[in-house]
């Protein structure tokens, strides 16, 4: 029984470990497009959010691909999902790539969420 426990433990840690770190590759992927589409924007008053809400269609494939992957965007983005891509097979990178080709259709709250992961990482 507590060899289950600890098993349980770790893969919870684990978990932890995956999802922090997939953050923090958001950011890393992110941080240069951020820099290279908003580098005129003055930080604070969430100025630069705005101004990756209007680039995400220029934001490069590899920070999309991470965005697209997470977790707070598919919940802020699932009404777009089912709008956009409902007649998409879920599996090989087929979902990720319609929302790819409908990012200038997503709404705001989803906007809101792939700003909000770009620019913060969170």
């Amino acid at each position: 029984m507590i060899k289950v426990g600890l098993i349980l433990v770790s893969l919870a840690a684990s978990a932890l470990t995956s999802a922090s770190h997939a953050q923090s590759s958001a950011v890393t992927a992110c941080i240069e497009d951020v820099k290279a589409q908003c580098s005129g924007v003055a930080p604070g008053g969430g100025r630069v959010k705005a101004c990756v809400k209007t680039h995400l269609s220029d934001l490069s494939r590899s920070c999309r691909a991470l965005l697209l992957r997470s977790g707070p965007v598919i919940r802020a983005c699932a009404v777009d999902f089912k709008r956009d891509c409902s007649g998409i097979k879920p599996g090989g990178g087929r979902m990720e790539k319609c929302m790819k080709a409908h990012l200038p259709n997503v709404g705001g709250p989803c906007k809101d969420a792939l700003a909000q992961i770009a620019v913060y990482g969170r």
